[in-house]
């Protein structure tokens, strides 16, 4: 039987006893699938698929917030990779694309509410709705430029935080990934990076506070005074 060596994989490709993939895929397919004392699991077995996403109506869980979900995953794989107890090319990359997407959605919730301001920093009357189109960093960074730096409370003026540090990650991943892909697919550009995650790691947080800081300060403003 010709035998040839390859990387073991989770779907557990036919072997021959001694651990080799095989070539000889009739006999080694019936082999692989009776063998079920040695390996107790294959790719073979016939399992029941139980409903795993539940969509029921009028439930919204309005506590969560999916930019915090992207920030929070984003630093548990960016800290692994650090670490050593994940690999830069495999998780690593899925780190780079959460941590942009957060990024994203935070200058868009910063953008609406922002929107909800006016200069004089009261409520707009006009229908501000949710940004669901558009991945360009850098025009988002702009947009909030305009629509929320100008809304900051004069406690808290935009120059109170660290905007230099924060617009300089955000050009920088904007310029890395103009459309959200880079990250995301294999081919669009993310796979020639070469990225400093111990730098990564130490300027996440920064910036997440900075964003967060001016979101919260915006947001405080657009509710009535009783709930503030």
């Amino acid at each position: 039987m010709d035998r040839v060596t390859l990387p073991c994989v989770n779907a557990r490709l036919p072997r021959s006893r001694d651990g080799l993939v095989v070539t000889n895929w009739v006999g080694a397919v019936q082999s692989a699938a009776m063998d079920t004392e040695s390996d107790p699991y294959n790719a073979y077995e016939k399992w029941d698929y139980h409903q795993i996403i539940f969509l029921p109506e009028n439930q919204e869980q309005s506590w969560l917030s999916m930019s915090e979900s992207f920030y929070r995953a984003s630093k548990h794989l960016v800290e692994g990779v650090v670490n050593r107890s994940l690999l830069e090319d495999v998780e690593g990359r899925a780190a780079l694309f959460l941590f942009r997407h957060y990024l994203e959605l935070a200058l868009k919730k910063i953008i609406v509410a922002g929107c909800c301001l006016t200069k004089e920093g009261g409520l707009t009357k006009e229908e501000v709705k949710p940004i669901k189109k558009g991945h360009d960093l850098i025009l988002l960074w702009e947009q909030a430029l305009v629509d929320a730096k100008p809304k900051m409370p004069k406690a808290a003026p935009w120059e109170t935080y660290d905007w230099k540090f924060a617009e300089k990650c955000i050009k920088e991943f904007g310029a890395a990934d103009v459309k959200g892909f880079a990250f995301r697919y294999h081919g669009e550009g993310g796979e020639r990076a070469h990225v400093d995650f111990e730098q990564l790691l130490a300027a996440m947080e920064h910036i997440y506070q900075v964003l967060e800081a001016t979101f919260t300060f915006c947001k405080w403003n657009t509710l009535p005074p009783r709930r503030r």
